[in-house]
């Protein structure tokens, strides 16, 4: 996907949030979204900030125009105009929407419906590649190899999570910088190691819901948003020894799905 020098620089406030129908991101959370397509920028404290001690806006610039023609600006600008970038904003999607086309379609591109309230960019012809491996033995090894390939975040959403070596992979990653989140039942087979869990992580633990007591049944577990591990594997000892499935996902679409599910979750 190629921009002209010109889009790059109109779109730098869209990305910002300086433009006021897009979300406001800090220069922290900056580098976090150009992390999902690559880079491994780190904010300095107290040291100028932003890599450079450039602006957000500058830095921005940067970066488009390192990505101008590849499948990562598309992948970019279509996490920019998603559900997630927005779920937490207020604001409204399909209005900002309107106001970035404005933008691109001068390079002859356009965000279009995907369904389902999401935007695809039609001209891109860039197709996100999907891959998928299903294994019926050494699940556990599975879900240990693919948290230890996380760079930015696991969210990890399972009805019971009770396996300790599973938590020390995930705490290893934690005290690595990564951004651990957990959503599980709050019952009697997690309340062993519910304060531990509380204590060393983001973690959220739900109660039946509703007339029927509905519990969170879910278990899957989101890397880097691009990556889900899921089917009916627990994060429990006994599930070792059970006949269990794990399906990995490797899509930036299909986990986009999963994290809007995860943010609905953990805010139930």
């Amino acid at each position: 996907m190629k921009l002209s020098p010109l889009t790059l620089d109109r779109l730098k406030t869209y990305i910002s949030g300086d433009k006021e129908s897009f979300p406001k991101l800090s220069g922290p959370e900056i580098l976090t979204l150009f992390h999902s397509v690559g880079f491994k920028d780190v904010y300095e404290w107290g040291n100028g900030g932003m890599p450079n001690a450039l602006s957000r806006n500058a830095y921005v610039v940067e970066k488009l125009k390192e990505i101008n023609g590849t499948k990562e600006m598309q992948a970019l600008l279509e996490t920019v105009v998603s559900k997630v970038h927005f779920l937490e904003s207020g604001l409204d999607l399909n209005a900002a929407v309107k106001t970035i086309n404005v933008v691109i379609k001068e390079d002859g591109y356009e965000f279009v419906d995907a369904g389902n309230g999401g935007y695809k960019i039609s001209g891109a012809l860039i197709q996100d590649p999907i891959k998928i491996e299903a294994y019926f033995e050494e699940n556990r090894g599975i879900i240990i190899d693919e948290i230890r390939k996380a760079k930015f975040l696991i969210w990890v959403a399972v009805a019971w999570l009770t396996d300790l070596d599973l938590l020390r992979e995930l705490h290893a990653k934690k005290i690595a910088g990564v951004n651990i989140q957990i959503v599980a039942m709050d019952d009697d087979i997690n309340a062993k190691l519910k304060s531990k869990v509380l204590q060393h992580f983001e973690a959220y633990y739900k109660l039946p819901q509703g007339t029927y007591k509905n519990l969170m049944h879910h278990k899957f577990c989101i890397i880097d948003l691009k990556t889900v591990v899921h089917g009916s594997y627990n994060w429990t000892v006994k599930a070792q020894y059970n006949k269990e499935t794990v399906t990995v996902n490797h899509s930036h679409e299909f986990a986009a799905g999963f994290a809007e599910t995860f943010i609905k979750l953990k805010l139930a």
